[in-house]
């Protein structure tokens, strides 16, 4: 989602778009939420902005030059991340040379991202601490603890990727039933830091006997796929009469789950629901690469927990986080079919999973019910565990 500041919203509204033949009757301006709040640029219901074209390209850089853009899209691929009294720099894998790695290292960018910052006004300003848990609140140091906690885990060398998000999962759902209420900050630090040395001693038994998650729990996991899908770089959802009952299609075949699956505005090659559920095996390490990528850097800066969620807790972000390494393996299977995985194909999936940050079906209260109840069921660390193998 792309936010307005004040400045943002007059330049929007001085080039005149609803009298552009191409957006007339559409609102390229909405509120976030019925009751008010920020303004943010509309979205197409494929999740894309309303000014982005099918090839790519920006219409208001197109008509108007780069200046006239919103800052957060000047800003783009670099991508702010707010926390108590800094702000930390990572990239946006969406953009395709991100999600790949390619271009220019992140401290060359430094000067421009410090200019852009100053006019957001992101320069030494305090923001208010997300939620530890889904009822706990305490300020910046422990909320920093947690992060710290949870990105030393996501990043520990010495554990492959699907072992780290487990001991996160666990590490949360200790979080979660703490009661912490009277501790201190001293005491609060000292139970963080027990959580998180136990936390690998929970996980072994999910490796050692993987289960197929249950009917439900896959039926939910494909509904928050289906969402993933539609932000993928070659779907493309179709302006066509007629296109509505597709999407409606296209759901409830996703629903059942059975048969061949369906293209979705695409050219994926054809597979079965059934393939689905196969593992993958050994795959080249490059094919790994650009995920294990994406989740080191959303870890490091905290961009998973602190942007465009600001209602959800740590621990709920994290498990969503979580949850999307399953659905990327998943997307892997649908969209290479029998040919093999190639790290391209993992690129654009993480673009996808990057994408669905800011889209607002995957950040508001329908996603967050979906994987508070993945989580209620105990299901997903069997999906991790299941799509991982």
């Amino acid at each position: 989602m792309i936010f307005l500041n004040d400045a943002d919203l007059a330049k929007i509204r001085q080039q005149g778009w609803e009298k552009h033949h191409d957006f007339r009757g559409q609102a390229v301006v909405v509120r976030e939420s019925f009751l008010g709040g920020k303004h943010r640029l509309a979205q197409r219901r494929d999740g894309r902005c309303i000014f982005l074209t099918d090839a790519g390209l920006c219409r208001i850089h197109a008509e108007f030059g780069l200046d006239a853009k919103p800052l957060t899209c000047r800003m783009f691929p670099l991508q702010l991340v707010p926390a108590e009294n800094v702000t930390h720099l990572t990239v946006r894998r969406c953009c395709p040379s991100a999600a790949t790695e390619q271009g220019r290292p992140l401290k060359e960018h430094l000067p421009t991202a410090r200019s852009l910052a100053q006019e957001m006004g992101r320069t030494n300003r305090s923001h208010t601490p997300p939620k530890i848990t889904p009822r706990l609140r305490r300020d910046w140091p422990d909320a920093s603890r947690v992060l710290a906690a949870l990105r030393k885990i996501g990043t520990a060398d010495s554990l492959p990727l699907i072992r780290q998000l487990q001991v996160g999962w666990q590490f949360c759902a200790l979080l979660d039933q703490a009661k912490v209420a009277s501790f201190d900050q001293r005491r609060f630090g000292e139970l963080v830091d027990v959580l998180a040395a136990g936390a690998p001693e929970e996980v072994a038994e999910v490796f050692r006997n993987r289960q197929p998650p249950s009917y439900s729990a896959n039926q939910l996991f494909r509904q928050v796929a289906a969402d993933y899908l539609r932000l993928h770089p070659r779907c493309v959802a179709e302006a066509e009469k007629g296109s509505r009952w597709k999407l409606a299609r296209f759901a409830i075949k996703m629903a059942r789950g059975k048969g061949n699956t369906p293209s979705f505005y695409s050219e994926f090659p054809p597979t079965t629901f059934d393939d689905l559920e196969k593992p993958l095996g050994a795959l080249p390490e490059e094919v790994y690469r650009p995920l294990n990528a994406y989740f080191r850097a959303s870890l490091t800066s905290g961009y998973f927990a602190l942007i465009n969620r600001s209602a959800w807790s740590l621990t709920e972000s994290f498990r969503a986080l979580a949850l999307t390494y399953p659905l990327a393996l998943w997307m892997l299977r649908y969209t290479c079919g029998a040919q093999p995985p190639t790290p391209e194909a993992m690129a654009e999936i993480v673009g996808a999973i990057d994408r669905g940050q800011g889209y607002a079906r995957l950040a508001g209260r329908g996603h967050r019910w979906r994987i508070g109840a993945l989580e209620r069921m105990g299901e997903i660390p069997r999906l991790i565990a299941w799509y991982g193998r």
